[in-house]
């Protein structure tokens, strides 16, 4: 029996799906919501104001900022030695840049957050 992406994510956080609403990549997300990287390619979005409580939220969201930050120098001291550079593989150095790139965006999007909290 086939589940829709909207069933499982119900049944996994125990929502009610008639309050889901499942977003097309083109579509604006709508104001007052608290966004959550799930992971790559996985985002949720849920109502700020029944949900979350805006303190708790914003530490959270700074944690995770200060977390992002740290993986954010260690990788760009990492792929800046020349070291590095000259000795690994070049897919190992793209692996790295490419991971750089991915939680400068994670970054972003938690900077975007905590913005909208304020």
């Amino acid at each position: 029996l086939p589940h829709t992406c909207s069933q499982v994510f119900a049944f996994l956080t125990r929502a009610d799906e008639a309050s889901l609403r499942i977003l097309q990549p083109d579509e604006q997300r709508q104001e007052n919501c608290l966004h959550l990287i799930v992971e790559d390619g996985l985002e949720v979005f849920l109502p700020q104001n029944a949900l979350v409580d805006r303190d708790k939220e914003m530490q959270r969201l700074q944690r995770q900022a200060d977390k992002l930050r740290k993986d954010i120098d260690v990788l760009s001291q990492r792929l800046a030695s020349s070291g590095f550079r000259d000795r690994a593989p070049k897919e190992v150095v793209q692996q790295a840049s490419d991971g750089l790139r991915d939680l400068q965006e994670q970054l972003a999007a938690v900077q975007r957050d905590l913005l909208q909290l304020q």
